[in-house]
This record gives structure tokens, sequence and C-alpha cells, in this order.
């Protein structure tokens, strides 16, 4: 495996980086240009992608990281800037962090001083950066306990002062395991093998990059199979014909539930991809938890693989076990068009509710506002007057659109399965116009007073998410204007209710006016409440109000 020693030698100087002087990186640099890209294992963003995760745990290096990213960027004309941008701005991520990133016991000690902090997130973020004084000066002038999460921390760090002193605390476990392998730091892997009995996990050599500890895994354990099926995570080829010539079963599935074909899949990697394929992999393998390998093609947008594996017939509908989403459901939250269009003509089922919720892809297109995607699902027969597992129709969807309170905890659960890229993940929580959808789905037969399960219908839910735009919309196509829910509420009273709440927030952050509030009982509050907008909405229409929430 003498081979692959200047890749090795290339990823394990990236993770070990140790200046972040100006102009210091043009070695590496040249290595990355000839060992990684040049030499077709990883594209440019890739490369641009990975230093951003590892300088994100480097934050001392971050500017050496920064001069890398944007040399490639340039060289390569990459056409995505977002990991450039996301580590620039963890350069004032956290007031502390320049004081603890420079070690500096002094400042530390003043800041300190200055009001109440969270010493352990403190003391843990010196066992990642390596701040061997600030860490001494937090447990011995501040009595700080060193906690588990110090002792992972410390292996990302790399300090042999602090992990020395951690493992004096706590015991080690796989999460340590984990942070060793990232930090690509080969003494402290065999250290934890040999002192605390550790296992190597694959799957986080392959996360890593870590193809010295990968090796060695094999080297201990001869475990062919296991090796093989996170081989293409190291887009090298000839390491996965490697394992196939020492007799891989090629089906094989690891205990984690990837195979060889699910891994080339998550890497985008469709020469690796291909070549299992012509090998005999089974397209259709059940996988946990994406579900197929079309699924996991289907997240990230790779169109390429998609056509490839269609070619071959895979099985479109296969449902992920977590989420069960099915491929069309993500090919519509990654508003790739030519995927959603590819599944229709091979009859994919429309209409299938997903998750616990009861998502269709067009309630999920309706959510994300890819407009596109709706119109095109309605043409070929998504229901718009379904419902989810609420009662909630396709009007409330769009309504929900604009609201990040809806759709961060519901991308949180959605990311398990689909993996976003962090720019796309941002730009799917951010809100955008779609009144025009609103308008569609009403000419097409929408239904603007159909009640979910808890009474409310469209207009009570606009109320709810001061969505005056949409309220406007419904109200001008006949939503009735003063419906109860199965609260005896009103759109009106849950405005009111609304609006009092936000008063009642500002209050609490002024005891003088608080005071206020409570001697003169909840009548002030309501005699210093100006109406929102929206309740001059409904007010306007003659909406009533019915009862006043406390």
């Amino acid at each position: 495996m003498n081979k692959y020693k200047e890749y090795i030698d290339t990823w394990n100087l990236i993770y070990n980086l140790n200046s972040d002087e100006i102009n210091s990186t043009t070695g590496l640099y040249n290595e990355i240009k000839d060992n990684l890209i040049d030499a077709g294992y990883f594209t440019p963003q890739e490369m641009i992608h990975s230093m951003r995760k590892v300088g994100l745990h480097r934050l001392k290096y971050r500017h050496a990281y920064l001069e890398l990213m944007k040399r490639i960027y340039e060289e390569y004309h990459c056409d995505n800037d977002f990991d450039i941008r996301s580590l620039s701005e963890a350069d004032t991520a956290n007031p502390i962090n320049e004081i603890l990133l420079n070690d500096d016991q002094k400042k530390l000690y003043n800041f300190l001083r200055l009001g109440n902090h969270n010493l352990n997130e403190i003391l843990q973020f010196c066992c990642e950066q390596g701040a061997v004084n600030c860490f001494w000066a937090l447990i011995n002038t501040n009595k700080v306990q060193i906690t588990k999460e110090c002792l992972d921390s410390s292996f990302l760090g790399n300090n042999k002062e602090i992990i020395k002193e951690c493992l004096r605390a706590q015991k080690p476990d796989s999460s340590t395991m984990e942070n060793a392998i990232a930090s690509h730091n080969m003494d402290n892997v065999m250290k934890l093998i040999n002192k605390y009995q550790l296992k190597i996990p694959l799957d986080k050599c392959a996360d890593h990059k870590n193809l010295q500890v990968f090796l060695e895994y094999l080297k201990q354990t001869n475990d062919i199979n296991g090796c093989f099926v996170y081989s293409p995570a190291f887009h090298i080829q000839s390491l996965c014909e490697y394992f196939l010539s020492k007799d891989a079963d090629i089906n094989y599935v690891h205990q984690n539930g990837d195979t060889a074909l699910s891994v080339a899949a998550k890497e985008k990697h469709n020469d690796i991809a291909k070549y299992l394929i012509m090998k005999g992999s089974d397209i259709d393998q059940k996988i946990f938890p994406s579900g197929s390998a079309f699924n996991i093609a289907v997240n990230p947008n790779n169109t390429e693989l998609v056509e490839l594996l269609n070619s071959h017939e895979a099985i479109i509908d296969q449902i992920g076990d977590i989420t069960h989403l099915t491929s069309l459901h993500i090919a519509t939250i990654n508003n790739n068009k030519k995927v959603v269009e590819i599944l229709i003509s091979r009859g994919s089922k429309i209409n299938t509710k997903a998750t616990k919720h009861g998502f269709t892809p067009l309630y999920l297109a309706l959510l994300f506002n890819h407009k596109e995607i709706a119109q095109l699902l309605i043409s070929h027969g998504a229901k718009i007057n379904t419902t989810d597992f609420d009662g909630n129709n396709a009007i409330i969807y769009a309504l929900m659109h604009n609201s990040r309170k809806v759709k961060e905890p519901l991308l949180k659960q959605l990311d398990i399965i689909c993996n976003f890229p962090d720019d796309y993940k941002n730009s799917l929580i951010l809100g955008s116009n779609n009144n025009d959808m609103i308008e569609f789905l009403i000419s097409n037969g929408a239904k603007v007073n159909r009640k979910n399960f808890y009474g409310n219908r469209p207009l009570h839910i606009a109320a709810l998410l001061s969505n005056k735009e949409g309220a406007e919309i419904l109200i001008s196509h006949g939503a009735e204007i003063n419906s109860l829910n199965k609260n005896g509420q009103t759109p009106l009273d849950i405005a009111v209710m609304l609006n009092k709440k936000t008063h009642e927030d500002i209050l609490k952050n002024n005891k003088i006016e608080m005071n206020i509030v409570r001697e003169n009982n909840i009548d002030f509050l309501d005699s210093l409440i100006e109406d929102s907008e929206m309740e001059a909405l409904l007010k306007s229409h003659g909406e009533k109000l019915i009862q006043t929430a406390n």
C-alpha cells in the first residue's frame, strides 16, 4: 500500500497544519494540487468543502485554511464560495474565541470578570484549540471540572499536556477515538487502541479521509468485506479493485447499514459507482437509513448517477427507515426538476404520504416554495385537497413557507436522511414571496375553508403565522372571517393573542413597566397595545372578537 503514501501524507498535512502566517501554505497547496486534485481523487470544490470542515475545528489556523481555499477557488474557477464565506464568518462567531485562540491568560481573566459565563464550554473550547495556558487558568483558578466532552475535544486539539490531564479525569470511548482519527494523529490512535482497547470505526476513517488508520485497521483485522464497503469514501478506485481481488462480497452490508455502492453514491463518485454496478453490485439493495442507493443519488442532486441507476431500472419507490421519504420526496426537497421528471416518467407514486406528519411531495414543494416542481406535480395528478395526518391542506403548507419556526425543526429531521449542504439548507430556511403560489392553488380548486383536525382553517393559520398578505388573499377568495376552531377562537382571537404576547415579552425585559402591568392587571396592557396589521385587516373585514387569550 506504499502507492498511497503521497495521498496519506497530504491529508495528514491538511489536518495538522501548524502555521497561520500569510504565505505559509505554498508548499501544502502544491501537494494538495498534485496529489489530490490533479491526481483525480477529489474535485476542487470537494477540497474546499473538506478544508472548511477541518478549519472550523482548528480556528487557530483558519486564515491559512482560508488562503488555501481561496487559491483553489481562484485557480480552478469554482462556482460556490459558501464554504469560504462560512469559515470567514467564524472569526466573529464568539467574542471570547480570539482570546482563547491566542491563549491569552491575562485577557481571559479580564473577560471572565465582566459577567456570568459557561465555564464548561470555555474549557472545552480550550481543549479543542489546544489553548494550554487558558486551560490551566480555568482549572486552577476557576476550579472548572474536566468533562467527557473536554476529553473528546482534547484529541482534536492535539496538545499533549491537555490530553494527559483530561485522561486523568475521564475515560475515553468511541467518541474519543473518532476525534483521534479526525485529528490524523496516529500516535494518539495507537494509544487508544493499545492502552484502552478501543476499536477503530471504519466509517469515521472514511468521514475524515484517514487512509492511514483505515489501513492499520485492515492490518489488525484483515476485515476485507468491511474495508471494501468504505473504500469508495477515499475516492481511489484501485483500492476498491484491490478488495474485490481479495474476494470481497460486492453486496456486503456493514453493521452501520452501508454498502460499497451506497458509500460511492454518498461521495458522488460516479466512476466508482459505475465500476461497482458493472461488477454486479445490487442496485436495489435495502440500505439503512436512506432506503436505497437510488435515494442517496437523488439526495445530493447527483443527476448523472440517477440516470445511470434508472437505465438499470432501479426500484424508485423504496422508502427510508426513519422519515419514510421516497425518492420523489427527496428530489422535490432538493428542487431537482429533471429528477422529478424522471421519477414521474417511471411511475413514481405521486401522492405518497411520508414521515410521521404525512407529507406528500406536493406539500414539501409548497413548504419550500419550489414553484416549478409544485406545478409539475399538480399537472401530473398530485391531489391538492388531500391532507396530512393533522388534516392540513395544500394552502396551509403554502402559508407555512415563511415560518422559520415550522421549517427549522422539520429540516433538522429531514437532514438525517437528506444531508443537505449547509448553503442549501440555509436557503430552504429563508422565506420568499409565494403569494402567486397561494393564488395558483386556489385557482386549481384548493379549498380555502377546509378545517384541519384542530378546527383551524387556512385563515386561522395565516393569523397564527402573522401572514397578512396570505390572509388578504384568503379573504378575497371567500375565507370565513368568523370561523371558530376547537378552542372557540376566531382568526382575530389568534392575532390578538399573538400581539399581546409580543408586547408582554418586551415588557418582561423592563422591570419598571412590568411592575405597572402587574399593578394594573391586564387592562393596562390592553390599552397599551396597538392593533397589529393582522388585527387591523381582520377587523376591517368585520371579524368579531370571540375571546381574549390570557
